[in-house]
This record gives C-alpha cells, sequence and structure tokens, in this order.
C-alpha cells in the first residue's frame, strides 16, 4: 500500500487521491491480512533457502500469525 503514492505520482489519474483507497482502515486491513495469507503459503516455498541463509529458525507461526501480521 506504500507503493500506491509513488504510482500515483508516475501515472497520475485525474481525479485520484494522492493517498488513495489503500490508505483508509478497512481497505489496509483487507489487503494486509491477504497478503499475510500469501505469505502464510509462500512460506513453504522460502523456508529452506532462508534457514540455510540463517534467516529464519523453527517452524512459522501459522496461518493466523501471518493474517495479523500483515493486517
Amino acid at each position: 500500500m506504500d507503493v500506491e503514492p509513488l504510482v500515483a505520482l508516475f501515472f497520475p489519474i485525474p481525479g485520484y487521491p494522492l493517498h488513495g483507497y489503500l490508505h483508509t482502515f478497512l481497505s489496509a486491513v483487507l489487503l494486509g491480512s491477504a497478503l499475510g495469507l500469501a505469505f502464510y503459503f509462500a512460506d513453504g516455498f522460502f523456508r529452506k533457502p532462508f534457514e540455510y541463509l540463517a534467516l529464519v529458525e523453527g517452524s512459522g507461526y501459522g496461518a493466523w500469525g501471518y493474517v495479523a501480521a500483515g493486517s
């Protein structure tokens, strides 16, 4: 959602605010939760390389942990 003002600056749409609809509370929670869930499913793919690079330890936090972190 922090990319939205950058896109609005480089690709201006008449009448669209600089801090648009993704900066509202409801949209931010919905998009953050969806991205958290997407990262939960991507965790299985990235976990082994991240463990090899010592960026993560353990078995993860479960889907609710990712959704809560995203929202």
